[in-house]
Order: structure tokens, then C-alpha cells, then sequence
């Protein structure tokens, strides 16, 4: 990370939004290239390695293809019903064996107070999450759409109405208010130390950001990843202008 970051040269025109673009791309291709894609694996219940679970699955086909084969006759329909029963009765029991394990899985990291362990656990019994368009009603519900163009406006408009009610204001009463001193510590400039300190502050563990990198990745930038965030803020503070991605 510390090596791609080196050969980075932010450029003396270029805005905040632009600079964020460009580092989030080169922190993401080079996490793609020496840490690789997550694999997303739902539990299953199911062990490929069971000799009882594959010897009933050749015998239900084995029979399948002989009732396809040859005319359907008593004694293959029994035949192939039976071997159906067999292979459903031993799947019914690995799933059961595997909710149980789960259970007790989860209920000892829930006892240890092991929130990571019990979260991943869930996770792993639900399978990744799947996003998305969420419909919304027009302010007045005469309409329904999912563009997400049309739902920010709508969300807009709503706390326009909600935030921005006119109301009556004593004004004798804000002059008699008690006013605090200014604090002017956030008007301040991060030093490197501070910037230094903030990125290696959170656990290891944390959620990642929206486009998949850990947040571990940040960490190991090195001086050269706190000089070009520590310049980003600058400039960002200089332009009034914070990047939104």
C-alpha cells in the first residue's frame, strides 16, 4: 500500500472530490490485487464428505433413471418413493444436527459477550444481505416509484415541511439566555500525529465502507497515506467542501 500510494502525484488543480476519487481507487485496486475478493459462503447443512448423504443420492437417481427408462410399473414407483423417503429423512436430520450446533454456537458467544462472534455467526446462518430498490409513496400517496433521484427530492420535501415550520419566537426570551463561550478547537488544523492516531485507532474487525475495503487497509498506508489524507482536509477546508463518496 505504502509502494502504490509513493508513485501517487495528487495534482496542484485538482478539487477535494477529485483527490478522494483517485486515492479511494488506488486503496481499492491495490486491496483487490494483494488481498483479493471476500468469499461469500451461506451455511450449509449439507457435508459433500458424508457417505450415507451421497450413497441415498445415487440410489434416488439410479432409480429416477430407471422409471424414466422403462414404463412406470408398482414396483419402481414404490422403489422410487422409498428412496426419496430415505434421502429426505437423512437431510431433515443433518439440517436439525446443523440448527443445533448453531444454536449452541451462538449462545456460548452470546455468554462470552463475543458480539462479533454471535453477529457473524447470524450472518453466516442468513446469508449476505441483498440490497435493493426501495418503493416510496409521493408525499400526498397518489404515486409510488423507486428511482433514486425522485426518493431524495421526496425525502427532501418531507423535512423541509418537518424542520422548517415557521413558529413564534419570544425574542426577549433569547436575549435573557445564558450564552457559552465559543470553543474554537475544531477551527484548528489536524496535525499529522492526530491524523496518525485516528486511523490506527479503530479495532480490528470494523465494518467496511461502502465500496467493499476494510478499514484495516487505511492503517497500513504508512506516512505516505497520512500526508495525502492530511492534505485532503486541508484543501477541503480551504474549499468549503467535503467529499460526499
Amino acid at each position: 500500500m505504502a509502494s502504490a500510494l509513493a508513485q501517487w502525484k495528487e495534482k496542484e488543480s485538482s478539487t477535494p472530490n477529485e483527490e478522494w476519487a483517485v486515492l479511494q481507487q488506488v486503496v481499492y485496486n491495490t486491496a483487490k490485487t494483494y488481498i483479493g475478493k471476500p468469499d461469500r459462503k451461506h451455511h450449509d447443512c449439507f457435508d459433500p464428505n458424508d457417505n450415507e448423504l451421497q450413497t441415498l443420492m445415487s440410489r434416488r437417481d439410479q432409480v429416477r433413471q430407471r422409471v424414466l427408462q422403462t414404463m412406470s410399473t408398482r414396483s419402481t414407483t414404490a422403489a422410487y418413493k422409498d428412496a426419496c423417503r430415505l434421502l429426505q429423512k437423512r437431510t431433515r436430520a443433518l439440517k436439525s444436527d446443523m440448527w443445533e450446533r448453531t444454536a449452541v454456537e451462538l449462545q456460548r458467544a452470546a455468554v462470552r459477550n463475543d458480539m462479533k462472534g454471535f453477529y457473524s455467526g447470524l450472518k453466516e446462518v442468513w446469508g449476505p444481505t441483498k440490497k435493493g430498490p426501495v418503493h416510496r409513496k409521493s408525499t400526498y400517496g397518489m404515486e409510488t416509484f423507486s428511482d433514486s433521484k425522485r426518493i431524495v427530492a421526496s425525502w427532501s420535501e418531507h423535512f423541509q415541511k418537518l424542520l422548517n415550520v415557521p413558529g413564534d419566537i419570544d425574542h426577549e426570551a433569547l436575549d435573557n439566555t445564558p450564552q457559552r463561550i465559543t470553543k474554537t478547537s475544531l477551527d484548528e488544523i489536524p496535525t499529522m500525529a492526530e491524523m496518525a492516531s485516528t486511523i490506527a485507532g479503530p479495532n480490528d474487525g470494523k465494518a467496511h465502507g461502502g465500496e467493499g475495503t476494510p478499514a484495516e487497509v487505511w492503517m497500513h498506508g504508512g506516512d505516505n497515506m497520512f500526508s495525502i489524507l492530511h492534505q485532503l482536509i486541508i484543501n477541503a477546508r480551504e474549499v468549503g467542501s467535503v467529499p460526499q463518496s
